[in-house]
C-alpha cells in the first residue's frame, strides 16, 4: 500500500472550458490538481488558491518540481509570495502554516488547522 501525504499547496488557477457550454467563462481550477489523488480548494482569491492535496510520494516530488506551485511545509515559515497574496485576508508576515490556516479559517472551515 502506497503512503500518502497531505500537503497544502499554493497554486495558480487555470480556466477550463465548461463541457456543457452553459458557463461561457468556463471554470477555474487549481494547477495543483494535476498531482493530487484528492484535492480541495475551499476558496479562490485573485487567481490563486490554497489547495489541500492528498498525494503519493511520486506525485509530491513532481509537485515540488513544478515552479508554478509552492508546496507548504508544516514546520517552516510560509514563503513571502504566499504571505503577500493573503495579506489582504489578515495573514501576517512570518506566519507559519498553522497560523496561515487559522487566519484563513474565518473564511472557510476547511482551513481549520489539524
Amino acid at each position: 500500500m502506497q503512503h500518502t501525504y497531505i500537503r497544502w499547496i499554493f497554486s495558480p488557477l487555470e480556466t477550463v472550458a465548461d463541457p456543457t457550454g452553459t458557463v461561457k467563462e468556463g471554470f477555474q481550477y487549481p494547477v495543483a490538481r494535476y498531482y493530487a489523488m484528492h484535492w480541495r480548494a475551499p476558496m479562490h482569491h485573485e487567481g490563486a488558491a490554497l489547495v489541500r492535496c492528498e498525494l503519493g510520494a511520486g506525485q509530491l516530488a513532481k509537485a515540488k518540481q513544478d515552479t508554478r506551485l509552492t508546496v507548504l511545509d508544516s514546520e517552516s515559515v510560509v514563503p513571502a509570495n504566499v504571505i503577500a497574496h493573503h495579506q489582504s485576508l489578515g495573514v501576517k508576515p512570518g506566519a507559519t502554516l498553522r497560523e496561515l490556516l487559522k487566519s484563513m479559517s474565518q473564511y472557510h472551515s476547511l482551513f481549520e488547522p489539524e
